[in-house]
């Protein structure tokens, strides 16, 4: 494989549970990033391929995403990034700036801003589009820690009618 290319993936087990009822399912999630200089890098992603899931006697589908992104290293500790992600199943669109500073080889500090995308520029009433912080838009933040191929991610982001959420991911290159 090139070394200018990575391709990963991860199965997902998943349960839901509302008081006394339980709805289990799985999914897939792939994606692949190439670098295209030494300064610039494209990915593409797709999350939660799977089948539907049943709760209760109603299915419904997982909340399929597609996302493309671009990062720049402004200079070897800076970088910037963006992503564009749509899920078809609720036809969602969102788009996300970042950035991410590595004082140290071994930490990384991020921080970014999500808000909702539509369909054009303006909206149907031809109003520029209402992207104010709320709980759907707005900054989020985290780090990571690698240390001898193992990686620690924690976020802080918005997510939708949730609220803020937190995220830990461990992952490690075998």
């Amino acid at each position: 494989m090139n070394l200018n290319m990575q391709v990963g993936g991860s199965v997902k087990l998943l349960r839901q549970t509302i008081a006394d009822e339980t709805a289990d399912g799985m999914a897939l999630d792939i994606g692949g990033m190439r670098k295209i200089s030494g300064k610039f890098s494209m990915g593409l992603s797709v999350k939660n391929l799977g089948p539907k899931m049943k709760f209760i006697e109603e299915k419904y589908s997982l909340p399929l995403s597609i996302t493309t992104g671009a990062a720049y290293s402004v200079i070897g500790v800076f970088n910037l990034a963006l992503d564009i992600s749509y899920e078809p199943v609720d036809k969602k669109k969102t788009i996300s700036l970042g950035t991410e500073f590595m004082p140290m080889g071994f930490l990384a500090l991020r921080a970014g801003y999500l808000f909702q995308a539509v369909d054009t520029i303006y909206n149907s009433n031809g109003n520029l589009p209402n992207n104010k912080i709320s709980g759907s838009n707005g900054f989020g933040g985290g780090l990571g820690i690698k240390v001898f191929g193992y990686n620690l991610d924690y976020a802080i982001v918005p997510y939708s009618d949730i609220g803020i959420t937190q995220r830990i991911s461990f992952n490690m290159k075998i």
